[in-house]
């Protein structure tokens, strides 16, 4: 979590809550959820459109650059009722990258934990330009790790924006 700043956006239910989505932070951190912008709010339309679905939270993360700011191979948590092992298997996860070019890495699980490209076991690679929109279906999230690793050559900003459906866990 200290490697990567990040901000919470949600969009409410009929009863005021917002879906929870824990990522690190403490328990009395979870209420710190913004209303989703109306530049997101359009993004949350798109994806709707595409996709079929409509995120209600995302998440905002910043890579000020490759050498401090990375996420290391892990799989996203369980944001739906039917997913099993605290690891999200049945919705689909949207990422929405601005700025710096970063790897988008899919990895075997048997990688969770690691953050250099040297220790990874690749499956599948993408360079996630700016604007680039990738959708990752919650059973590639179950099946396998994914990362952004770390590379010092990448000095530039890079904005993740990272799209759920939650219904599992509120906050109000």
């Amino acid at each position: 979590v200290k490697s990567r700043p990040k901000i919470n956006y949600g969009i409410p239910n009929d009863r005021g809550e917002y879906g929870l989505y824990r990522w690190g932070q403490e328990k009395r951190d979870w209420g710190l959820i913004e209303p989703m912008p109306a530049e997101l709010l359009v993004v949350v339309n798109e994806i709707e459109k595409r996709f079929g679905v409509r995120p209600n939270h995302a998440i905002a993360t910043y890579y000020h650059n490759g050498k401090d700011q990375w996420i290391p191979v892990h799989s996203d948590k369980a944001v739906s009722p039917g997913s099993k092992g605290g690891v999200e298997s049945q919705t689909t996860i949207f990422n929405l990258s601005l700025g710096a070019t970063r790897p988008f890495i899919i990895t075997k699980l048997s990688c969770l934990g690691k953050k250099l490209r040297k220790d990874l076991d690749i499956v599948a690679e993408f360079p996630m330009q700016s604007s680039d929109l990738y959708a990752l279906d919650g059973g590639i999230n179950s099946r396998y790790g994914h990362c952004v690793p770390v590379d010092g050559s990448i000095t530039d900003l890079r904005v993740s924006y990272v799209f759920r459906c939650v219904s599992k866990d509120f906050v109000h």
